[in-house]
């Protein structure tokens, strides 16, 4: 992905998981996920994802006149909230909704995965929730 897409997905991932207490996704491992994701299982759908960000740029400068990393977060709630519901404002090329329920599932994917599976770094989420690994016997 190209160095505007990569600012606009970090900037939609942290839409769906901000940071609090907790680090928000971006901060998660999410990125690499996406990155390690869509270069392996999923490389069928890394144009899918990447047309999305696209017409997500054209719904802000549409509506904002701006990139959407830089508009500001109610902004962005309510740009992905016309997105998720496929009442977007500019005609669409791909499935508003189907991209977003992606982006959104491999969101989450990415910050409670496993560590091993490139997201959940330092199992931040883990201890959010407070799951405790078994051991191995």
């Amino acid at each position: 992905m190209n160095r505007i897409c990569h600012k606009t997905l970090r900037a939609v991932i942290d839409r769906v998981i901000p940071g609090d207490d907790f680090p928000a996704a971006s901060e998660n491992g999410v990125m690499d996920y996406f990155q390690r994701i869509l270069t392996t299982d999923l490389s069928d759908q890394a144009d899918f994802i990447a047309a999305g960000l696209s017409q997500l740029q054209m719904e802000c400068d549409a509506q904002h006149k701006q990139p959407f990393e830089m508009i500001a977060s109610a902004d962005q709630d309510a740009i992905l909230t016309i997105i998720e519901h496929g009442k977007t404002h500019t005609a669409w090329q791909i499935n508003p909704a189907a991209w977003f329920r992606l982006v959104v599932r491999l969101t989450n994917e990415g910050y409670y995965a496993d560590p091993g599976n490139g997201g959940n770094p330092n199992r931040a989420s883990w201890k959010m929730i407070g799951y405790e690994p078994r051991r191995a016997l």
